[in-house]
């Protein structure tokens, strides 16, 4: 029996295999998009969410003891940033 960080961190390597080989065969322009277009944004980003975010979030959780209470607090802030005009760091639409 695998323990939780085990299988985390193969539920991980799964979905993000499976996105990868996604992202390679259908949508090769965007492998890495945002690293190569605006790579400090993107470290600012990688290091500044999780600490932030995920302070904000495991207090919620500590409170709480939900995670759909967490999951809800993290959907407000996610749409609050893309309602306000900052998702175009994070997102740049799909293109058809």
């Amino acid at each position: 029996m695998l323990g939780l960080e085990d299988r985390i961190g193969l539920r991980f390597a799964i979905a993000a295999g499976l996105i990868g080989i996604y992202v390679v065969l259908v949508e090769p322009h965007s492998l890495f998009y945002f690293p190569r277009q605006r790579p400090t944004l993107w470290a600012a980003v990688m290091v500044l969410y999780p600490l932030l975010g995920g302070v904000l979030f495991a207090k919620t959780y500590e409170e709480t003891g939900s995670l759909i209470i967490s999951g809800i607090e993290h959907a407000l802030y996610g749409g609050f940033i893309f309602t306000i005009g900052l998702g175009k760091h994070f997102y740049y639409g799909a293109v058809i």
